[in-house]
């Protein structure tokens, strides 16, 4: 599980910045960043949002645990070659459904009888 120390070291790796310049761009104090990242004490929400606004994330980025990044490093080289130059953050929200909950019972229903009748070979 990625932790908020992980994601803010790794979106000042991608910017090329230091923290203390975040701070000094954001406004934010070093002292509320070392509380939050200690879990002494959250974020002001005004500043959470200017951390997100800074780095270019979602409002919720930092402290959602379901949010990952990409780590463009650890890419192998021929996917890095897909990827545009240009400075931001990759990242995915992990979702554990299976399906959407979007269809009605009724629908759910005939999707798992197509995907069974698809696994043991037969057509519709």
């Amino acid at each position: 599980m990625v932790n908020f120390n992980q994601k803010l070291e790794h979106a000042c790796r991608v910017f090329a910045v230091s923290i203390n310049q975040v701070c000094e761009d954001t406004g934010i104090r070093p002292f509320a960043l070392y509380l939050h990242a200690t879990d002494q004490l959250p974020l002001k929400r005004r500043d959470m949002l200017r951390l997100c606004a800074y780095f270019g994330v979602v409002d919720d980025y930092f402290v959602n645990a379901r949010i990952r990044y990409i780590d463009r490093e650890k890419l192998p080289e021929v996917l890095r070659g897909f990827i545009t130059p240009r400075r931001r953050i990759m990242h995915y929200e992990e979702n554990n459904e299976d399906v959407p909950m979007l269809l009605g019972e009724k629908a759910l229903a005939e999707y798992k009888s197509m995907l069974a009748a698809v696994y043991s070979g037969k057509q519709q």
